[in-house]
């Protein structure tokens, strides 16, 4: 595949000034300078940043065809997309305690973030789930294109998957991002959570008019709000926040409730 070589030190340098940028903040504790340079060097890694570049410009030519994410040039997938997936692992367990684990990517669309955070952590099993025929089948395209070992793409409901004995409770972490209501989401994801897992879910500036519903449809579903990240990206205007839930306890078996009925009749609403 023909990648361009700019598109290559675009990732790369997005990453290094985020390091740059989060360094000098000093709001660092005690040791996370050792874990963010241990993050870093597994991040830029030149066969991981190849491989991200071949994703890009495999997006940006299926996208002219099938508009997987709206109009977009290459710099713009590179910063809107590759990095907004990207930066929440310095943030979010500082990337090296999702190594090794199995994770799933709620409406993954076009692979963001799961497919991107399948690159660079190989050592994990991440599943992309969405509903739609054509995203998925260019996500099985793409996966097979690039080589890559542990990503896996179903197409499917959450709502049915979290039911299904195979699958409930079988995921250390969830990755949403642009999918759904709080207190919708976390139906989606909560049963799909083994206890002591997490729920990473990315939200725009409005996520605040969420949170209440939010927190009482987690508490229905035996997890409880972890953390709040404020997710600051050189180069990208806009706020951004990352919000962990984490399971606390099995989680009642009549949810996720049948599919259609957690968007008509959300958990915790006060309408």
């Amino acid at each position: 595949m023909n990648v361009s070589q700019k598109v290559i030190n675009n990732i790369s340098r997005g990453i290094e000034d985020f390091v740059t940028f989060l360094g000098d903040k000093n709001e660092l504790e005690e040791n996370e300078n050792q874990r963010l340079a241990a993050v870093r060097e597994k991040m830029i890694d030149p066969e991981k940043t190849r491989k991200i570049a071949e994703y890009v410009e495999t997006l940006y030519q299926e996208n002219k065809k099938y508009n997987l994410i709206g109009p977009a040039d290459r710099n713009e997938i590179v910063y809107l997309h590759i990095l907004d997936s990207l930066i929440p692992l310095f943030y979010a367990g500082r990337l090296i305690e999702f190594a090794g684990k199995i994770g799933i990517d709620i409406g993954s669309g076009a692979g963001l973030p799961g497919l991107i955070w399948s690159i660079v952590l190989p050592e994990s099993t991440v599943y992309l789930l969405d509903s739609r025929r054509k995203r998925v089948d260019f996500l099985r395209e793409t996966v097979s294109k690039l080589n890559i070992s542990d990503c896996r793409p179903l197409r499917v409901r959450a709502e049915k998957l979290g039911q299904e004995e195979d699958w409930r409770e079988k995921f250390d972490f969830v990755l949403a991002r642009a999918v759904a209501p709080l207190n919708i989401l976390l139906e989606y994801s909560l049963p799909l959570l083994r206890i002591k897992g997490r729920a990473l879910l990315f939200k725009g500036p409005r996520y605040q008019e969420e949170l209440e519903e939010g927190d009482a449809a987690a508490a229905l579903l035996q997890g409880s709000r972890e953390k709040i990240f404020k997710l600051e990206i050189p180069g990208l205007e806009g706020e951004r926040y990352l919000l962990s839930y984490q399971k606390e306890d099995f989680c009642p078996k009549k949810y996720p409730r049948r599919v259609g009925i957690p968007e008509k009749r959300p958990l915790g609403s006060r309408s």
